[in-house]
């Protein structure tokens, strides 16, 4: 029997119960549409930001099209402060300042995009091109240039930018270690092969006019005073009408480099000049003199080169054999050591051995001679390249024979452009 009681009772459950069920499809329902809607919201603003990124970038490209650079820039900085991730307003930032004479500042946006941005490799490299040239800030170029190589150790425009810098600052061991690594990752610029032959002592007709624009920017430099001061003097000594130059233009010369090794007695550009003059005149006291201020941890071929040569005028056969030896184990190309390593020998009495480096010798002094008799080395021909790559095997260069093998082999392969014909 139920009483008025528990009639209420079940009333109030039962309308509780209804509640608390509305309240479960309440809370479901929103679990549900909340999501829904904020994703919509969300794909609202995702298609409002891509269709406001794209009205700039249209806009902005006609700028540029139409040499507004003013308003370019002003535009490119409104989309910088909307979007600061933007690849697009860099460039855009970057074209404006460039085409308003900032080369530097146009430089630095290039360098800003990050390395994950697929226009990284582009800018970089019109960055570096800027260093170099117009923004003559050649000292800035080679952290440029290895961080292109670090995201792509493919790019063969940025080691041949790398290497080209390395030799025209005389930093040879440098541009050594950049030739090699070109090689051994197939980026090499064909004319790394020349370069490596000619690498013990390289006279750049372009090093002047380049060395003396850089040093614009920063006179007191040494690297670019040095390297001007060296390209002239080798300019100048090599020229033909060297004989002609008055004796005391040509001591004042003279002494303006004797100035700078007193100023800068521990650069290697420097010493390896003046150890070439002293070895040509037969100054072993000189020389001598000069390697004591070089460690024997150099890696430098150059010097282990030289010291072997001081060995020998002072009879000291074991340890110049052993110098030339060092020489060799850093540089194979250098014709001059396996030239002054078989006299040593010939004195020891291995005349066989001598006689077959001998060999070598007399092969690298003609090829250097045929390359250095080139007016771009860019154009080098297969012709040459087949000398470089017999002299390397010769020289038991076994990266750049393999190297330089495969080239060949590849432009043998190419195929032949079919000849134009004429319809009459």
């Amino acid at each position: 029997m139920t009483t008025p009681a528990d009639s209420h009772s079940e009333s109030k459950a039962a309308q509780q119960s209804t509640g608390k069920g509305r309240y479960i499809v309440i809370v479901a329902v929103l679990l549900v549409v909340l999501p829904l809607g904020w994703w919509g919201f969300a794909e609202y603003q995702e298609q409002a930001r891509w269709k406001r990124r794209a009205e700039l970038n249209t806009r902005c490209r006609q700028l540029s099209a139409e040499g507004k650079w003013v308003e370019l820039e002003q535009l490119a900085r409104e989309w910088r402060q909307w979007n600061p991730d933007s690849d697009e307003s860099l460039l855009f930032l970057a074209d404006a300042r460039l085409n308003q004479g900032d080369v530097v500042e146009a430089q630095d946006y290039l360098q800003r995009l990050p390395d994950t941005s697929d226009k990284i490799i582009p800018s970089l490299l019109l960055a570096s091109e800027l260093q170099l040239g117009p923004g003559n800030l050649p000292l800035a170029a080679p952290e440029t240039l290895e961080r292109v190589l670090k995201i792509d150790p493919s790019s063969s425009t940025a080691q041949q930018r790398l290497i080209f810098f390395y030799a025209l600052t005389l930093q040879r061991t440098k541009m050594l270690k950049q030739l090699r690594q070109a090689v051994a990752t197939r980026s090499e610029p064909i004319e790394a092969y020349v370069y490596l032959v000619l690498s013990s002592h390289m006279s750049l007709t372009n090093g002047i006019s380049y060395t003396s624009r850089w040093l614009q920017s920063d006179p007191e430099n040494e690297l670019l005073r040095v390297a001007r001061a060296v390209h002239y003097a080798d300019t100048m000594d090599s020229a033909a009408s060297a004989d002609d130059e008055p004796e005391a233009e040509k001591q004042a010369r003279y002494q303006v480099m004797v100035n700078l090794l007193n100023e800068f007695p521990q650069n290697h550009a420097l010493l390896r000049y003046f150890l070439r003059k002293k070895m040509q005149d037969f100054d072993v006291e000189a020389v001598g003199q000069m390697l004591e201020q070089i460690p024997e941890s150099t890696d430098s071929s150059v010097f282990w080169r030289y010291r072997g040569w001081h060995h020998a005028q002072n009879d000291e056969l074991q340890k110049a054999e052993r110098a030339y030896r060092k020489s060799l184990d850093l540089d194979r190309l250098d014709w001059h050591v396996w030239h002054e390593l078989a006299g040593v020998l010939r004195r020891k009495g291995e005349l066989d051995e001598a006689e077959e480096l001998q060999k070598i010798s007399v092969t690298g002094k003609d090829l250097r001679k045929e390359l250095r008799q080139m007016t771009n080395v860019a154009a080098v021909s297969p012709e040459l390249l087949v000398r470089i790559r017999d002299y390397a095997e010769m020289c038991g260069d076994v990266l750049v024979t393999r190297s330089l093998s495969g080239r060949i082999k590849e432009m043998n392969s190419a195929p032949t452009p079919l000849p134009l014909t004429t319809v009459n």
